[in-house]
C-alpha cells in the first residue's frame, strides 16, 4: 500500500501536488500500555471509529477535496 502511494507521488505530472499532514493526539491512558498503543494501532482505530476528526479536516480544508 505504501509503495502504491509513493509511486503515485513520484509519477511525472504537470499538475501541482499539495501534501498535508495533520497530527491528532489521542489520550491513550484509559487503554493502558499494550502492543496496540505502543505501535499506534489504537490511535488509527480511534481515528477511523470517530468520524468527527475526518469531518473536521474536510470542513477546515475544503480546497484540498475539490
Amino acid at each position: 500500500m505504501l509503495n502504491n502511494c509513493l509511486d503515485q507521488i513520484r509519477a511525472p505530472t504537470s499538475k501541482t501536488r499539495v501534501f498535508m499532514r495533520c497530527d491528532v493526539n489521542f489520550d491513550q491512558s484509559a487503554q493502558g500500555r499494550n502492543l496496540n498503543t505502543m505501535i499506534g494501532r489504537a490511535a488509527h482505530i480511534e481515528f477511523l471509529e470517530n468520524d468527527i476528526y475526518a469531518k473536521f479536516i474536510l470542513w477546515s480544508f475544503p480546497e484540498f477535496f475539490r
